[in-house]
């Protein structure tokens, strides 16, 4: 299965030269994780 979310990305994300950073990145890997899991049947639960 293929996920497709658009992402804001707010100033706290942003390191200097524009790139963001890998916390941001991170987070944005684990919410893909969750909807995975949720797709499939398994729930976790998930504190932010």
């Amino acid at each position: 299965m293929i996920y497709k979310e658009q992402f804001k990305i707010g100033l706290k994300d942003v390191w200097k030269n524009s790139e963001v950073s890998n916390i941001a990145i991170l987070e944005y890997l684990e919410d893909v994780a969750a909807y995975h899991s949720d797709s499939v049947g398994v729930r976790c639960k998930y504190y932010r």
